[in-house]
């Protein structure tokens, strides 16, 4: 996911070379847009929404040895979470229909895919004092699936990093949430504040 995301990065800045290029991640595709701006993708700014960054010591050991063991031993057991936790991922029903409904919608992640979920959080936070390009972390405080305090902890390591946003209104979807407006404001406003490259 790097490695594409840098090869994707590459081949739109050879495309539009005079034009500012934004990477936008979320959740789990925030981790890989940290991480692969670490390894040198190509971009002017980043916006990291609900990111996927707070690896390394802010992981839970027993967490970590957990996805690690079923991983080895149940690499392919899928996970609702029926009956163990439950999780909303934002404010907006209408939203969440919507991707129930969808056909295309990837869920019930395997053992192997959550543990690999851990390993971009750790690559992310391991790439965090590397990345000098201008960084916009937005968060929410009703987040259920990140803590916006550990998040904020890996942003601020960040040398590029532009600005910390934690909306109070906000979930796990900011770009879905009820509230969704206030981020695409801030995320335009963030994009076209950014200079031409050369």
């Amino acid at each position: 996911l790097e490695a594409d995301a840098v090869t994707t990065a590459r081949a739109v800045r050879a495309r539009h070379p005079d034009l500012p290029l934004t990477v936008v991640g979320h959740s789990m595709g925030g981790g890989v847009a940290l991480a692969a701006a670490g390894a040198g993708m190509p971009a002017d700014g980043l916006v990291l929404a609900g990111p996927a960054i707070a690896g390394g010591d802010r992981i839970n050991p027993a967490m970590r040895a957990g996805g690690w063991a079923l991983a080895r031993s149940a690499p392919d057991r899928r996970w609702t979470g029926e009956g163990i936790v439950e999780i909303w991922p934002t404010d907006n029903r209408d939203a969440l229909q919507r991707v129930a409904s969808d056909p295309r919608h990837f869920g019930d992640p395997s053992s192997r895919e959550l543990y690999g979920l851990i390993r971009v959080m750790d690559r992310a936070a391991d790439a965090a004092p590397d990345v000098e390009i201008p960084t916009l972390t937005l968060m929410g405080a009703q987040d259920q699936i990140l803590t916006p305090s550990d998040v904020q902890m890996v942003h601020d390591t960040i040398p590029g990093g532009a600005g910390f946003v934690l909306y109070p209104e906000g979930w796990h979807w900011l770009f879905r949430d009820l509230q969704a407006e206030r981020v695409w404001d801030d995320v335009a406003r963030f994009a076209l504040s950014l200079p031409r490259p050369g």
